[in-house]
């Protein structure tokens, strides 16, 4: 069981209005580490990779990351991902990470959420 830390890259423009955090080699043993991106609110996410029956959801956390609730898409049904697909998401939440559940033992998922701020730079 791994805490998986995203990577953040820049996007767009490169004027840091758009930002791509991303956590990589996931299973359904491991833990994503939230990340915080409040200004952005402006949210898609994205999985590809390995499912082999698992599937990802998106928590949010307005708590301090003490606990963390299902988030939804604009539809507001709670977004849960169970083959390559993105998704907007409608919270804006202070804290943010992926959270990978059931499966078999060949899982292999890169999660990715694009932080955009409505008002670029």
């Amino acid at each position: 069981m791994a805490d998986i830390q995203p990577t953040v890259a820049s996007a767009g423009r490169g004027d840091g209005s758009t930002v791509i955090v991303t956590w990589a080699a996931v299973t359904n043993a491991d833990t994503c580490h939230p990340t915080q991106y409040p200004e952005y609110s402006d949210r898609s996410i994205h999985v590809s990779g390995t499912f082999d029956g698992a599937s990802v959801q998106i928590q949010g956390s307005n708590n301090g990351g003490v606990s963390f609730a299902s988030l939804s898409d604009p539809t507001e049904t709670v977004i849960v991902i169970a083959s390559e697909k993105i998704k907007a998401i409608l919270e804006n939440t202070g804290y943010v990470m992926p959270f990978v559940s059931g499966g078999g033992s060949n899982q292999s998922l890169t999660i990715s959420i694009l932080f955009h701020l409505t008002n670029p730079l």
